[in-house]
C-alpha cells in the first residue's frame, strides 16, 4: 500500500521556501527593530550619567542629567586645584603642583613660572611654613562658552605658632577633554586666575 504525503514535492519544497522566507524577514524585523531600541537607549545613556563617590555611595538618587552631572565635575575639579595649588609645606609641594598642572591647561605653565620666580618652594622649606585651603564654595556657569567657574576659599599659613590668613577667589573656564587616570573629570581648568583677595 502506497502512503502519499497531503503535498506533492514540488508543493513541500514551495512550503519549505516560503517558510524560510518568511522565518528570515521575521529576525530582519526583529533585528532592525532590536537595533533602533538599543540605540535609543544607549543615546538616552549617554544624556544621564550617576555620580558614584570613592566609598561607593550613590552622589544622587537616580538618573541625572548629563549637564547636571558635568557640573558636579567641573565643580569637583576646581575644588581640587584650590586644594592643591594653595595648600602648599615641604613634604607635599612637588606632589600637589604635579597633580595640579594636571587638571590645569596652558594657564599652569605661568602659575608655576610665579612660583618659581618667588621661589616658593625655598621660602617654604627655610621658614617651616605650612599651607593649608580651604573651600568655601564653587560657582559654575554652564551657558557661557566654554563654562566658566569661580572658586573661593581660605588659604591659612601657618609657621610655628603663628598664623596668618587670606581670603581668595579664583576665576577660571573649563575646557573639556579627555578622561585619564590623571584627570578622570576629562576637562582641564584656564585662564585660572585670583580676581580678589584680602587678608583674615
Amino acid at each position: 500500500m502506497e502512503v502519499r504525503t497531503p503535498f506533492g514535492y514540488k508543493s513541500a519544497f514551495a512550503l519549505l521556501k516560503m517558510v524560510t522566507i518568511v522565518a528570515i524577514a521575521t529576525m530582519t524585523v526583529g533585528l532592525v527593530f532590536g537595533y533602533v531600541l538599543m540605540t535609543e537607549k544607549v543615546e538616552t545613556a549617554y544624556k544621564q550619567m550617576v555620580i558614584i563617590d570613592k566609598a561607593g555611595s550613590v552622589y544622587e538618587k537616580g538618573m541625572i542629567s548629563y549637564n547636571k552631572g558635568r557640573m558636579y565635575e567641573y565643580e569637583d575639579q576646581a575644588k581640587t586645584v584650590f586644594k592643591l595649588w594653595y595648600g602648599l609645606d615641604e613634604y607635599n609641594y612637588d606632589g600637589n603642583v604635579e597633580a595640579a598642572l594636571k587638571l590645569l591647561g596652558e594657564c599652569g605653565k605661568e602659575m608655576i613660572d610665579t612660583y618659581n620666580q618667588s621661589e616658593l618652594k625655598s621660602k617654604i622649606v627655610q621658614k617651616n611654613l605650612v599651607m593649608n585651603a580651604e573651600v568655601e564654595g564653587v560657582s559654575i556657569d554652564m551657558n557661557t562658552v566654554p563654562v566658566s567657574g569661580e572658586v573661593w576659599g581660605k588659604q591659612i599659613v601657618r609657621r610655628g605658632t603663628g598664623e596668618a590668613g587670606r581670603w581668595i577667589k579664583c576665576r577660571f573656564v573649563v575646557i573639556d577633554t579627555d578622561r585619564s587616570r590623571d584627570n578622570p573629570h576629562g576637562c582641564k581648568l584656564e585662564n585660572w586666575e585670583i580676581i580678589e583677595s584680602k587678608g583674615i
